[in-house]
Parts: structure tokens; C-alpha cells; sequence
């Protein structure tokens, strides 16, 4: 049983919904909490929290995700790309290893996540009048800016991860981490300690003694 569940939790792990669903749910929770604190602005506001009144958060809303939804639409396309031209180069069993590069997955993750944050914070948006989840929106603000870096460092990664060498090197390390972890290295007995030679004296009155006793049995013989 331990051992199924073992290549279950392998398979989530190397797949492309795992982590990006899990980022999902985590996103979820956090919109539905930060809704539920809104921060009305005063006569002198925070510059980092959205100053905008209840009719222009909805629309504010909607325009972040329609951009989100385009850029994750695009990052699931160059992904789709490079696996596939990974599949046409380097053979079809390396697709696991690109499946299973956590670079890839928290970038889905994120912009995934990001989407369904907004979403749900705009949902909450509808019908208000005087409430404004001021934090909500400033998060959603601040998600889709790291979701532009994320972008790029994303494209820089896809890009250098394609090439054969970052491959097999990438290929050769999961190799000598599952060797490790299936194959342990043998426990050695210990060896005994070197003899202990006596000094030059010490041997010329040994060597003597045994000349001595080896005439002596001669003689008796």
C-alpha cells in the first residue's frame, strides 16, 4: 500500500496540475479572506491601496482579468510549444523531466491562481455601493505585476532549458539522485588497524632471538 501511495504522490509531483491546483485553492482561500477586509480610505490615504470608489472597482477588476486570462493563455501556449519541440528533439521520454521542473509549474500555478483570484474579488465587487475591499484589489494589483515578471523569467527559462546540454545535465542529475536514493552505498566493516612495525633495535634483537632458537632446534634435531 505504502509503496502505491508513494508513486501516486510521485506522479502528482511530476505532473502539471499538481502544484498549479494546489496554488489554486491557496489563492481561493486568500481573496475569500481579503475581501472580507475592507480598509476605507481617509482624508489621507495610502498610496499603495486602490483609491477608487465602489463603481469603478468592478471594471477596474475586469480589465485585470481579461489581460490575465490572455497571458495565461499564452504562457500555456509557449509551454505546449517547447514540449512539444523537446518531444520532436530530444525524444518523447524527456517530456517527464520538462513536466516535472518546478519553474514551469509555479509559473502555471501563479498565473492560474491569479486569474481565479481576481475573479473571485471582482464577484465580490457587484452590487456594493459603499464597500470596497480596498486590500483585495491592491493584491490583485500586485499579483498580475508579479505575474509580468514571472512572464519574463519564465520565456528566459523555456529558452535555456530546451538546449541538449541543460538537458542532459538536468537528466543526469535526477539520475544520480534516484541511483542514491535506490541504490545506498554498502556499509564497510572496518579494516584493522596497520601493524605496528618495532624500531630497527628492537628488530635486530628479534631477528637474533630467532636465529638463535633456529640453531638450537636444529641441534636437538
Amino acid at each position: 500500500m505504502f509503496p502505491r501511495l508513494l508513486s501516486v504522490w510521485r506522479d502528482v509531483r511530476s505532473s502539471l496540475w499538481g502544484l498549479p491546483l494546489a496554488m489554486v485553492v491557496a489563492a481561493a482561500i486568500i481573496a475569500l479572506l481579503a475581501v472580507t477586509l475592507p480598509l476605507s480610505q481617509s482624508d489621507d490615504p495610502v498610496w499603495f491601496l486602490y483609491s477608487g470608489d465602489a463603481k469603478d472597482a468592478p471594471q477596474f477588476l475586469s480589465n485585470l482579468v481579461t489581460a490575465m486570462i490572455t497571458m495565461a493563455t499564452l504562457v500555456i501556449s509557449i509551454t505546449m510549444v517547447v514540449l512539444t519541440l523537446a518531444a520532436q528533439q530530444l525524444g518523447p521520454r524527456l517530456i517527464r523531466s520538462f513536466m516535472a521542473d518546478r519553474r514551469t509549474q509555479v509559473t502555471l500555478g501563479l498565473f492560474v491562481a491569479t486569474v481565479v483570484y481576481l475573479l473571485l474579488v471582482l464577484r465580490s465587487t457587484y452590487g456594493a455601493t459603499d464597500r470596497v475591499p480596498n486590500l483585495a484589489v491592491t493584491g490583485g494589483t500586485a499579483l498580475v505585476l508579479l505575474c509580468l515578471v514571472a512572464l519574463l523569467i519564465f520565456v528566459h527559462h523555456l529558452a535555456t532549458s530546451i538546449i541538449a546540454d541543460n538537458t542532459i545535465d538536468r537528466v543526469g542529475d535526477a539520475l544520480d539522485a534516484d541511483a542514491k536514493r535506490l541504490l545506498p552505498e554498502p556499509e564497510f566493516e572496518e579494516s584493522p588497524p596497520p601493524p605496528i612495525f618495532p624500531a630497527n633495535g628492537a628488530r635486530r634483537s628479534i631477528s637474533r632471538q630467532a636465529a638463535m632458537c633456529r640453531q638450537s632446534i636444529i641441534a636437538n634435531w
